[in-house]
């Protein structure tokens, strides 16, 4: 796995709020590095609790260049 070409960056188009209740989250990897993505999700202010962060959603495949494959997924 090529771990230099993994990127996502927090609050600029790799993650943003599409719709009042719809959340866009995008990750670059190497190009045919990685097989699929998982996002592991939760809510926040339920961290006190001990599985706040058991749900795990598939992320697609949306967009390949010559170097890079970029995932997405809405939450």
């Amino acid at each position: 796995m090529n771990i230099a070409a993994i990127y996502h960056r927090p609050e600029s188009e790799y993650a943003f709020l599409y719709t009042k209740d719809l959340f866009h989250i995008r990750i670059r990897t190497a190009r045919k590095d990685i097989k699929s993505v998982g996002l592991i999700h939760g809510d926040p202010y339920k961290m006190n609790k001990k599985d706040w962060q058991n749900n795990e959603s598939k992320m697609a495949l949306t967009l390949s260049t010559e170097i890079y494959d970029y995932w997405e997924i809405e939450i």
